[in-house]
């Protein structure tokens, strides 16, 4: 689509105008971009959190696509864990994929579980998965924090004491770029790349969800609890399956 402001008069700007008429704003489809048409804009523009100038260029025009795009679609309901920190790292266009790819297999809510967590959350989660007897298949970093608490768990070591330890251990791992969970990396880091777990107990069709979810090339992996052939998702070797997963794993390339 072409740049538009106001003062064109073609059949793009009656095309913008219907859009925004689908929206719910009532406009005349004359294709006339008068003041109308540009505070109407402007009033899409601001509500979308855009640069509000009244031009219709390549970002309004995804944006407002994207928006009718979702009118297709049944209201999915995005749902957090209590206690969960960095909602306002996780990227727009994941948020919107999960919208998308939720109406798309009939799951009405997507109940996220876990985000980003700092180390005192990370070492709480640790203890409490080791405790209840399931061990995560953790790389040397989460290896090392894993043995230390089951050790310290041996010792009946306190759980506060235990779990301080754990946080300890991990901020030291951390300064040295050595990472314990994709979860529990610098705030920068994980704008760049949005890990985020959904609860498979609150998803009717979670299978249908993943192959909803690797329609978008933005995710880079996927981690199944379901112990099945990835011959369910095409072989898609962005799909694994470990069955010490309490949730769907889901990584996003911002």
């Amino acid at each position: 689509m072409n740049t538009l402001k106001k003062g064109n008069k073609n059949d793009e700007v009656k095309l913008l105008q219907e859009l925004l008429n689908k929206l719910g704003y009532k406009i005349s489809t004359d294709g006339d971009f008068g003041q109308i048409t540009y505070d109407t804009v402007v009033q899409f523009q601001t509500k979308m959190g855009l640069d509000a100038d009244g031009i219709v260029g390549s970002i309004t025009w995804a944006s407002l696509e994207k928006e009718v795009e979702k009118l297709k679609y049944p209201a999915v309901n995005i749902q957090y864990d209590s206690g969960l920190e960095g909602k306002e790292w996780l990227s727009q266009d994941l948020l919107d994929l999960f919208f998308y790819a939720g109406g798309e297999s009939k799951n009405p809510t997507i109940y996220i579980t876990s985000m980003w967590r700092s180390p005192a959350k990370q070492a709480t989660a640790m203890y409490d998965n080791i405790a209840k007897g399931n061990i995560i298949a953790y790389k040397e970093p989460g290896q090392i924090v894993t043995k230390l608490i089951q050790d310290e768990i041996k010792k009946n070591t306190p759980k506060t004491q235990v779990i301080k330890l754990a946080e300890d251990k991990i901020i030291e791992l951390t300064k040295q770029n050595k990472f314990v969970s994709l979860h529990c990396v610098p705030k920068e880091q994980y704008q760049r790349m949005n890990i985020v777990d959904i609860s498979k107990d609150s998803t009717p069709n979670p299978r249908d969800l993943v192959k909803a979810l690797l329609k978008d090339l933005k995710i880079s992996k996927i981690i199944t609890p379901f112990t099945e052939p990835t011959t369910n998702y095409g072989n898609d070797k962005r799909v694994s399956v470990d069955g010490s997963e309490s949730a769907i794993h889901v990584e996003y390339c911002v």
